[in-house]
């Protein structure tokens, strides 16, 4: 019974820690200010869309449209300018650092809960050593 909850446990945090890689941290609005201010609505990819480490320079980021490459514009219209851009990376690369951070603490209970599910259980009337 123990081998079994320990296996459910790892199963779950597992998936916990490949969603978090792998999911993205949602749409985020950016207010700007500049020649026309306004807010900007931004999906910021997931870690394994963008890599690690994050880009952090503008023109290393741009598509061919204007736009980040890790992270799409849900509004279209005019884009904020450079400075912004840049702020609202770093913001998108700040959630993702977060999100890392906690799947790589989630990493220890996981492989504690894996080492715990592959042991075998001691046999009653053995003594514990």
């Amino acid at each position: 019974m123990r081998r079994a909850v320990f296996g459910v446990l790892t199963v779950a945090l597992f998936v916990w820690m490949v969603l978090l890689f792998a999911g993205s941290p949602g749409t985020r609005d950016f207010e700007y200010d500049g020649d026309e201010p306004g807010t900007a609505t931004v999906t910021c990819g997931s870690t394994a869309a963008v890599g690690w480490p994050f880009r952090t320079q503008p023109e290393s980021a741009r598509s061919e449209a204007g736009g980040p490459l890790s992270d799409d514009y849900v509004d279209g219209g005019v884009l904020p300018g450079d400075v912004t851009q840049q702020s609202i990376l770093d913001q998108c690369q700040d959630l993702r650092a977060t999100r890392l951070g906690f799947m790589t603490l989630l990493a220890v209970p996981t492989a504690l809960c894996g080492v715990g599910a592959l042991l075998p259980g001691r046999r009653s009337g053995q003594p514990a050593l």
